[in-house]
């Protein structure tokens, strides 16, 4: 028995000491609360055909019940069916759709909770940055994870996971990864600032399969939002993981397109800092617009939901006005021009309320 206390007492001290040193790092220059006001965490909703590790996360859960999964991260008709059995069995509408209601059903209590949500929390610990293996038990490295995510979104620092927590791993956003881990057909520039909503990071992995099966340029990211949101430099935007900056393609690009100003270099001066559109006796030559057009109908066309309704696009920045010529009437009337929108095109996505960020900039309509 003394062997035993000593070892808790051992544990307890090293879980302390660790937690200190996380405390310090989360406080120093870089690790930052979320902005007041920037993001307004909200449990998520998975339809069918998303992906990505909130997906992940809800088939570690079915897979405990009594529906076995293909654990492939992507929502399919099981994950649908099992949703819908749980809505039934809670005496919720069978939508199919897991949302606010589903979520908090399976908030977990760690450490002492079942394997599935220990799993579960440990996928979402990788989507928000750690170094997560899934094991299926709820350790002190674990613990330690939970505290420094907790010190860096402004939450209590308890190491435990409670129904709180468990809201802002699954709200935190995925990134789009960088460089040879990289999404087919999704090409961010740097390894910086890639950081999205879990439901966009569906979307730009849906427009980017579609885009390589094509044999066609990937989406060039320039800049999505920082890993926990809050003010990009640079941006008055980006700030809740809804707004992405893609690069327009040139001609005879293939994989990931180079900078480009679809402005003509000796003309660019006269549209520094407006928002005119481009003249086409302005125009690049080496500015494709057909595949650029194509870019921008594969992204806001891989955002349609089936139980939503329509896609989630808000707007598209881009000061090509020819660019609508060839689209659907729908996706034109996304177009819209910004100041010094030539060297990229600017998708804001949208969700259906309750919407992130201020004033419903970014819900729906």
């Amino acid at each position: 028995m003394a062997r035993a206390s000593s070892r808790r007492r051992l544990a307890a001290a090293t879980l302390t000491l660790v937690a200190a040193a996380v405390m310090f790092v989360a406080a120093a220059p870089g690790a930052h609360a979320l902005e007041p006001g920037s993001a307004q965490p909200t449990y998520p909703t998975l339809d069918l055909g998303m992906s990505g590790l909130n997906v992940a996360a809800l088939e570690h859960l079915a897979y405990s019940g009594w529906l076995m999964l293909n654990e492939v991260a992507v929502f399919d008709d099981y994950e649908q069916l099992w949703t819908r059995a749980v809505q039934t069995w809670n005496g919720q509408p069978a939508t199919g759709v897991t949302g606010p209601q589903v979520w908090p059903l399976f908030a977990p209590t760690l450490p002492g909770g079942p394997q599935a949500q220990v799993e579960a929390v440990q996928t979402l610990l990788g989507k928000v940055g750690f170094d997560a293996p899934v094991t299926g038990q709820y350790g002190l490295l674990d613990a330690v994870m939970v505290w420094w995510f907790q010190a860096i979104v402004g939450l209590p620092q308890t190491g435990m996971v409670d129904e709180t927590t468990w809201k802002y791993l699954l709200w935190h956003y995925q990134e789009l990864p960088y460089g040879a881990a990289a999404l087919p057909g999704v090409c961010p520039t740097d390894p910086y600032n890639n950081w999205v909503d879990a439901a966009v990071w569906s979307y730009m992995e849906r427009a980017g399969q579609a885009l390589d099966t094509a044999s066609l340029p990937a989406l060039g990211i320039t800049d999505a939002s920082s890993i926990h949101g809050g003010p990009l430099s640079g941006h008055g935007s980006h700030q809740v993981g809804l707004d992405i900056d893609i690069r327009p393609v040139s001609q005879g690009t293939t994989g990931c397109p180079q900078p480009l100003n679809i402005v003509a270099a000796h003309r660019s001066a006269s549209y520094e800092y407006s928002n005119v559109c481009l003249d086409e006796v302005d125009k690049n030559p080496a500015y494709d617009r057909d595949r650029t057009r194509t870019q921008i109908e594969s992204l806001v066309n891989a955002s349609r939901s089936p139980s939503f309704g329509g896609h989630h696009v808000k707007v598209v920045y881009f000061n090509d006005c020819l660019i609508t010529d060839g689209m659907s009437v729908e996706n034109a009337g996304l177009m819209n021009r910004s100041t010094n929108h030539y060297d990229h095109w600017h998708i804001r996505f949208c969700e259906p309320a309750p919407a992130r960020g201020a004033n419903g900039r970014s819900e729906c309509s």
